[in-house]
């Protein structure tokens, strides 16, 4: 996958605080970034890693999983790069709330 660039990168990375520091002022659970897996189905084995993303309450068991997230994220935010297509865009936003995810914003 090609770099998304430094402008894609210093957006998400000013608006993960700004998430981060609300979740935590009303004690919701976890703000994850870039390199946050999660699994949207298992039979085709679609993994995504949106931006910035958020898990409220339905953390496994477990806490924290190692590897990817076995579910949805409540809210994916997907930056938009320089090279992203309206339709490939699109087509993240329709998978994220096939999979059970609750709100998209594209940014």
């Amino acid at each position: 996958m090609i770099p998304a660039g430094d402008e894609h990168d210093q957006l998400s990375a000013r608006l993960s605080p700004l998430l981060d520091e609300y979740v935590e002022a009303q004690n919701l659970r976890v703000v994850c970034g870039t390199q946050a897996g999660f699994v949207l189905q298992k039979d085709a084995d679609t993994v995504r890693t949106p931006d910035i993303s958020f898990v409220a309450a339905h953390l496994p068991p477990a806490g924290i999983p190692k590897d990817y997230w076995p579910f949805a994220r409540d809210l994916a935010v997907g930056v938009v790069a320089p090279a992203d297509r309206f339709e490939v865009m699109q087509t993240k936003v329709a998978e994220y709330f096939s999979a059970g995810t609750r709100l998209v914003w594209v940014v």
